[in-house]
């Protein structure tokens, strides 16, 4: 086998089974991250990652324990077991540097879900006030609806009787 054709063989190997994830055999136990009930698009975005590297380290291990594997496609398969690793340290860093944040700012953040919580009880009771206040309102607002409508019909009846009134005196005074 030549060099490319074994990195082509690794290459399909590894990409097919992390790009295609329905493609691998092994079935996790859990639940796939599509069907969690409230799962953003991140977080499932995430999970298929993860389900993506766990099939990586499938088939790493599957190459490195192969005898007849050649050594260019286990020297490849070390290097991604590598890279891997490298993953797996910075997630845990990385987790390990929430977690501080977390911890040490616990008492903002739970001050900030109180406010939160006290923001939503002060909308509902402005909501609620608000609906009272025009439920009361109702009557006044149809009653000015009326009056203002009337008022309108009779400004234009005085406009209209004003202005003949003056043609009248215009044309009594010619």
């Amino acid at each position: 086998m030549t060099k490319f054709a074994s990195r082509a063989a690794l290459a399909v190997l590894v990409l097919g089974v992390v790009a295609h994830p329905h493609a691998a055999t092994a079935q996790t136990t859990e639940p796939s991250p599509e069907r969690r009930e409230g799962a953003t698009e991140r977080n499932r975005e995430l999970g298929r990652r993860d389900a993506d590297i766990r099939r990586a380290r499938g088939v790493t291990r599957r190459i490195l324990h192969d005898r007849r594997a050649t050594p260019d496609v286990q020297r490849q398969a070390t290097e991604l077991n590598g890279l891997l690793d490298r993953r797996e340290q910075i997630l845990t860093q990385l987790e390990a540097r929430h977690k501080d944040f977390v911890d040490r700012h616990k008492a903002d953040i739970d001050e900030l879900e109180q406010l939160r919580d006290r923001a939503r009880e002060i909308d509902a009771r402005l909501r609620a006030a608000r609906e009272d206040v025009l439920k009361a309102s109702q009557s006044d607002i149809a009653a000015l609806k009326e009056t203002s409508t009337h008022a309108a019909d009779v400004a234009d009846a005085l406009r209209a009787t004003y202005f003949q009134q003056r043609r009248d005196r215009v044309r009594r005074g010619q």
